[in-house]
């Protein structure tokens, strides 16, 4: 007998399996029924197909499932075909076969549509809400190491120090400390040292004792 799942085409001995991507609902079929557009079916001898999952597309005769592409997404089932798919929107990026799109975090952006991912600020930026579109320029008198999602406040390390604060941008801006003088680091300026220590060198931390 012509079970559901076979087709038994004209003079055909034995039953046949329904192939993956087709089905039969009803027994005595002469041919299987390929997959619907949004719907699919991955094994053989099938009684009907599955829908396609949220993120995913089905073309007509689908043996599995396709990611909606990086920079789409839908929260909707049964999807035909990628142009379906919806584009996620500046700030925020969708990988493939989201479902979402996702805000980009504090510390990076999304300028356009249609991210695949966002993008971190690049040393000297900070982007401090989620959701960004562009980075700001960090603050004379602070630095943004690279991601930055708040500006720090100016640092040397020690044995050197900030000579002008509002011209302050990263590590490169101090100046070793003056001979005679030690510093901390940080924001610290040069400290001179104390009767009975020296410095006789720039870009000392400490004094050492005579």
């Amino acid at each position: 007998a012509c079970d559901r799942g076979t087709a038994c085409p004209g003079g055909a001995a034995l039953p046949t399996d329904c192939s993956s991507g087709t089905y039969a609902a009803v027994p005595q079929q002469s041919i299987c029924h390929k997959c619907d557009a949004g719907t699919f079916q991955a094994s053989e001898g099938a009684t009907a197909c599955s829908e396609c999952a949220a993120g995913y597309y089905c073309k007509e005769g689908a043996t599995a499932e396709l990611p909606c592409p990086a920079g789409y997404y839908s929260d909707r089932v049964g999807l035909a075909n990628s142009s379906m798919c919806s584009i996620s929107p500046p700030g925020s990026f969708a990988v493939a076969g989201s479902s979402s799109a996702v805000e980009c975090s504090a510390g990076s952006f999304a300028a356009g549509r249609g991210s695949g991912l966002c993008t971190s600020c690049v040393e000297g930026k900070f982007s401090a809400h989620p959701g960004s579109i562009s980075c700001d320029n960090c603050p004379k008198g602070t630095r943004c190491p690279e991601g930055s999602s708040t500006p720090l406040p100016a640092s040397c390390d020690p044995g050197s120090y900030i000579v002008n604060m509002s011209e302050y941008k990263d590590s490169s801006s101090c100046d070793s400390c003056p001979h005679g003088t030690f510093c901390f680091g940080g924001a610290a300026q040069p400290r001179s040292c104390s009767v009975g220590t020296f410095a006789d060198t720039d870009g000392a931390s400490r004094c050492s004792r005579c």
